[in-house]
C-alpha cells in the first residue's frame, strides 16, 4: 500500500513538472515575434508605415505572450508552491528549445527540398 501511495506521489510530482509544457510553442512563438519586432526596428520602421504597424503587432503579440505565460506560471505557485512552479519553467523552457529545434530541422529539409527543386528546374529550362 504505501509503495502504491509513493509512486502515485512520483508520478503527481512528474506531472507537476510538466503542466507548463503545454505553451512551448507560445514560447516559440514569443521568441520570433521579439526578434522579428527588433530586426524590423533596424530595417525598415524609419521609412516605412507598414513596418511601423508590424511592429505595434508584433510588440501586443508578444506582450499578450509574456503576460500569459506570467500569469500562468503565478497560478501554477499559487496552487502547488513556488518549487512547482520553478521546476514547471525549467520544463517549459526545456520543450521549448526542444521543438525550437525540430522547427529549425523541419525548415532545413523543406529548404533542401526546396533548392533541389529549384536546381533541377533550372537545369530542365536550359
Amino acid at each position: 500500500m504505501e509503495e502504491t501511495h509513493a509512486q502515485m506521489v512520483r508520478e503527481n510530482n512528474l506531472k507537476m513538472d510538466q503542466s507548463l509544457v503545454k505553451y512551448a510553442p507560445a514560447v516559440i512563438l514569443f521568441l520570433v515575434a521579439v526578434v522579428l519586432d527588433k530586426l524590423s526596428d533596424y530595417t525598415c520602421d524609419w521609412w516605412l508605415p507598414a513596418c511601423r504597424q508590424a511592429s505595434s503587432f508584433l510588440l501586443a503579440t508578444y506582450l499578450a505572450i509574456l503576460i500569459f505565460l506570467l500569469y500562468m506560471a503565478y497560478e501554477l505557485h499559487q496552487r502547488r508552491g513556488p518549487v512547482a512552479a520553478v521546476n514547471g519553467l525549467m520544463a517549459l523552457a526545456q520543450a521549448s528549445v526542444r521543438t525550437g529545434s525540430e522547427c529549425v530541422e523541419v525548415a532545413k529539409d523543406v529548404g533542401a527540398k526546396l533548392a533541389a527543386q529549384a536546381s533541377s528546374d533550372k537545369t530542365k529550362a536550359d
